[in-house]
């Protein structure tokens, strides 16, 4: 199952990040297609990814607060979702010690 973690579109702003389950394994993948973007890269596209192995998955899934009947990605789109959704991802881990493997182009 995949969920849509932000889709926002602005004249500066273009972004699509999706998350999915793969085998217990959390995977993130994100697209920025903006001004910004060509901005602060140099380039119009910039995508970047996420990859949690099995044990920081369910660690994740452990340290975040549940509303009764919520599944994993539930959860995950709540408290990580719109175009500071993977800031706020980053600093949960940092400060739960939570390790991913971030690739970027």
């Amino acid at each position: 199952m995949r969920i849509v973690l932000c889709d926002e579109r602005h004249p500066k702003l273009d972004i699509n990040v999706k998350a999915e389950l793969i085998k217990g394994e959390l995977k993130i993948a994100g697209e920025d297609l903006s001004k910004a973007c060509k901005e602060s890269f140099g380039t119009r596209t910039y995508e970047y990814y996420y990859d949690f192995d099995r044990a920081n998955t369910s660690k994740l899934f452990k340290s975040l607060d549940r509303i009764e009947g919520e599944n994993d990605l539930d959860v995950l789109l709540r408290c990580y979702n719109g175009s500071d959704g993977c800031m706020k991802l980053r600093e949960h881990c940092k400060e739960n010690d939570i390790e991913y493997t971030f690739t970027s182009y």
